[in-house]
């Protein structure tokens, strides 16, 4: 028998990895985007990336912070015959809701399956004004 290793989350630790690397790949694809792992006192993201203008690093920031799963949970929790399809949502646990309440620019959040590579992605904190992204 042979011993997975795991993460604190109990997920085994290729799936983070991935989901790093996808989300790396899905922001820089536009070529005005670099990212950065977070630092230390932004512990609670995993990327801070930053927009180029121009050719050149603007200020326009947003956090990133990344989820995985080895395979596509059910994206409602409906039972069979149920009328009214209810939506899964995504909740923050309130010691992570006021870390995202506090921090000074937009975060949003992916969130890959590792069996086919698929995302999704939504804000955790929306940008204050459109923005071109």
């Amino acid at each position: 028998m042979t011993m997975m290793k795991s993460t604190e989350s109990g997920q085994p630790w290729y799936l983070r990895e991935r989901a790093e690397g996808l989300g790396v790949i899905y922001l820089t694809e536009d070529s005005r985007v670099e990212v950065n792992r977070a630092p230390d006192v932004l512990s609670g993201l995993d990327i801070v990336a930053t927009l180029r203008e121009n050719g050149h690093l603007g200020g326009r920031i947003f956090g990133v912070e990344i989820k995985a799963a080895r395979t596509h949970e059910p994206m409602s929790d409906n039972k069979p015959g149920h009328d009214n399809p209810k939506p899964r949502m995504w909740s923050i646990p309130n010691s992570r809701a006021s870390f995202f309440r506090d921090i000074p620019f937009p975060v949003c959040l992916l969130y890959f399956t590792v069996d086919d590579d698929q995302g999704l992605w939504g804000w955790i904190k929306q940008p204050a004004a459109d923005a071109d992204f």
